[in-house]
């Protein structure tokens, strides 16, 4: 069935003509679909540091466990960035004093993040 002139689009025709298509094209597989571009919209979101509540706001979630819980999978890049950073920080000085030709300014790691119930 043809859409009417002046009529808006079905959003299951969007993906079923457009969408489907594209990402057969591009070998994304038969996944693709709304939800595919908020996730995606989420992650860079993630990705480009914005605070949560931002994200929660541009994402429009009436609730920021919504935005945290469903979307807040962190992408495995951010999460090996994360961790390369914290043990660069921890081991940075052991790999400095292995040159000797290198002066230490040592200085105190920061304090350990403590979760209390």
């Amino acid at each position: 069935m043809a859409r009417q002139p002046g009529k808006p689009y079905h959003p299951g025709e969007i993906r079923k003509r457009h969408i489907k298509n594209a990402a057969t094209k591009a070998n994304l597989g038969e996944g693709i679909g709304w939800h595919t571009f908020r996730h995606s919209y989420r992650s860079w979101l993630d990705e480009s540091g914005a605070p949560m509540k931002v994200q929660q706001e541009l994402m429009r979630h009436a609730s920021i466990q919504t935005t945290m819980n469903v979307y807040g999978r962190a992408m495995v890049d951010s999460k090996r960035e994360a961790n390369r950073k914290v043990v660069q920080m921890v081991l940075e000085p052991t790999f400095a004093c292995q040159d000797q030709s290198v002066e230490i300014e040592k200085g105190p790691l920061p304090a350990p993040l403590v979760h209390v119930n």
